[in-house]
Order: C-alpha cells, then structure tokens, then sequence
C-alpha cells in the first residue's frame, strides 16, 4: 500500500520506529519488533532518500510516496500512537499531541 506524505511526515516515522527498535532491543525479547522497525525503516530510506537533493534527502517540505504492506503500515500507526501515549503520560503533550499522532491518525484513516 503506497502512500503520499510529507518527507518530515517520514522523519517522524523513521525517528518513531528507530526508538521502537532500540527500546526492543534493549529490553531483550522483542527481536519481532526490532526486525519490523529496521525493515521499515530501510524500506522508506531505499524509497524517500531517491528522490532528493545533492544529500541524497528531499527537503522536508516535499511530498513523498512510501509503499509498505498494509502490516507494516498497521505495525507504524500502532507504534506512532503508543509513543504518544507515553509521552502523554509523563506530561509531554506537545509531543502527544502531534506529529506522531496526527500521521497514526491519518494512516488510520486510509487503512480503515
């Protein structure tokens, strides 16, 4: 499933599946998760990193495609969302209530 978002919109996407990786990693265990989110994220650095400046990254501002299985994307959304409920829960609301949620939100919506 191919879907169109902002190269910051991936940023989030890609830091959100890099901590869900590492705490994965770190906490033993959860090799399940840690090979979900390094997939991830190889397969949106293999997609959004060719369509970009003399870095090989498109500006922030640029609109992107990432195609991903419907999995892949439930297994996003699911990781966006529990990051800002613990962000929530230390009293981050400003990183709670965006962008992670808002794009788990719009992933959300498109899944269905």
């Amino acid at each position: 499933m191919r879907m169109t978002m902002l190269v910051s919109d991936w940023l989030v996407l890609d830091a959100t599946m890099d901590n869900a990786g590492a705490v994965a990693r770190q906490s033993g265990g959860r090799d399940d998760v840690a090979a979900a989110t390094r997939s991830i994220r190889q397969e949106g650095w293999d997609q959004v990193a060719t369509h970009g400046s003399d870095d090989g990254w498109p500006p922030h501002g640029a609109t992107t495609q990432v195609e991903l299985s419907v999995a892949q994307w439930q297994f996003v959304a699911d990781q966006l969302r529990h990051w800002a409920a613990v962000a929530a829960s230390v009293g981050d609301v400003a990183v709670a209530d965006q962008p992670g949620s808002q794009l788990a939100g719009r992933i959300g919506a498109v899944l269905g």
